[in-house]
């Protein structure tokens, strides 16, 4: 592929990507918490149920209402597409070929990717034979039938244990297309908002299409494309979102991220695009404030690092550990009274995400440094 001009970077510029995966690792860890909250406790409106909220202590009432600031997984989930957007048109800048281009997608994500799946196979088998009353009745394992085991396998997500996978087929419906996009890049960001504007007033509450590709064309295409235009468009977009002042940052991401979450409440539809669009612009914010100020630490890093294995290993773990709590007599119930048990899911689901990321994802990455070596003696 050759090189295209862009006017806000040069091929030379650099980035600190080491910045934009501790983001991940944010996004990522988030993502945990709104899982690990979500089923390692029993939640404000079943416990209103065994206690009326007329009956509630000040603590009580306090710790339910802070409990809606883990329920942002899927604005979370943006930051990751505007992200990718953003990464993936640095790559294809540097000139490589679309072929390399898709080799490096494929070595990066689909070996961990695959590991994911069975990780997931052999907790729901764990459970199926010792902890039955976790699985609900008529749910498949993603390998249950050959059918089950060849969609996952090309993206199409199907089985217990891995609602998260939502979003991967929609990144690799993107990693697929963007080549193509590059050099039309202003009419890629063009026809990603109108078709975005049109799909908002056919359903701003809900997915616009029933199809994976409608989906991806109608209502989440829109964020890789911000993404693509904040990397090809970064000192004009970098000088309207950057504040100087960095506790300024700080107070403006906390006022978007209290905004969602209120947002969220009070519209109640989990995919509301209102939520949505406030994510994205959360997204923005937070990405060129990280670069701007180069926000970044050992925690931020070490997430950051492991941020992908996290992300698609995480809810099999939580789901085992559920089951440990279970069997052990920890707790008595799959409906879970007790209100910082959740807690333990978060630091559970990493450290075995770590050992993942160890065997499958870091090897991964290695080839891929080895593969550049190579590809810049050449």
């Amino acid at each position: 592929m050759t090189e295209t001009p862009t006017s806000a970077v040069t091929k030379n510029e650099k980035i600190d990507f080491k910045v934009l995966d501790g983001l991940r690792g944010i996004a990522a860890t988030y993502v945990v918490i709104n899982h690990a909250r979500g089923n390692l406790f029993i939640g404000g409106a079943k416990y209103s149920q065994l206690k009326d909220i007329s009956l509630w202590t000040i603590p009580e009432k306090i710790y339910f209402s802070a409990l809606q600031l883990t329920s942002l997984g899927r604005e979370f989930v943006i930051v990751f597409f505007i992200l990718s957007g953003f990464s993936i048109a640095f790559s294809l800048n540097t000139g490589h070929r679309t072929g390399d281009f898709y080799l490096r997608r494929l070595i990066r994500i689909y070996p961990p990717y695959l590991v994911a799946l069975v990780w997931a196979f052999v907790v729901f088998m764990l459970l199926y034979y010792f902890a039955g009353e976790l699985i609900p009745a008529g749910s498949a394992s993603v390998f249950d039938t050959a059918g089950a085991a060849l969609k996952n396998i090309f993206y199409i997500d199907n089985g217990s244990f891995i609602p998260q996978f939502w979003s991967l087929k929609f990144e690799v419906i993107f990693y697929l297309l963007v080549p193509f996009f590059v050099l039309k890049r202003d009419f890629y960001f063009i026809v990603s908002a109108l078709i975005y504007v049109v799909s908002f007033f056919m359903s701003w509450n809900n997915n616009t299409a029933a199809t994976i590709l409608g989906q991806y064309v109608l209502d989440y295409n829109i964020y890789f494309a911000i993404g693509v235009c904040c990397f090809h468009y970064r000192k004009q977009l970098e000088a309207a979102f950057s504040f100087k002042n960095r506790y300024l940052f700080y107070a403006v991401a906390v006022f978007l991220f209290l905004l969602m979450v209120g947002l969220k409440f009070i519209i109640k539809y989990d995919l509301n695009k209102v939520t949505l669009l406030v994510a994205s612009l959360f997204s923005v914010t937070l990405l060129f404030n990280f670069l701007f100020h180069n926000i970044k630490n050992r925690l931020l890093m070490f997430l950051g690092n492991i941020s992908y294995t996290i992300y698609i290993t995480h809810f099999a773990s939580i789901m085992l550990l559920l089951a440990i709590l279970l069997k052990t007599g920890v707790i008595s119930s799959i409906e879970i009274q007790n209100k910082f048990l959740w807690l333990l899911g978060i630091p559970f689901a990493v450290a075995i995400s770590y050992v993942f990321y160890l065997l499958v994802e870091k090897p991964s990455k290695n080839l891929l440094v080895k593969l550049r070596k190579k590809a810049a003696l050449t």
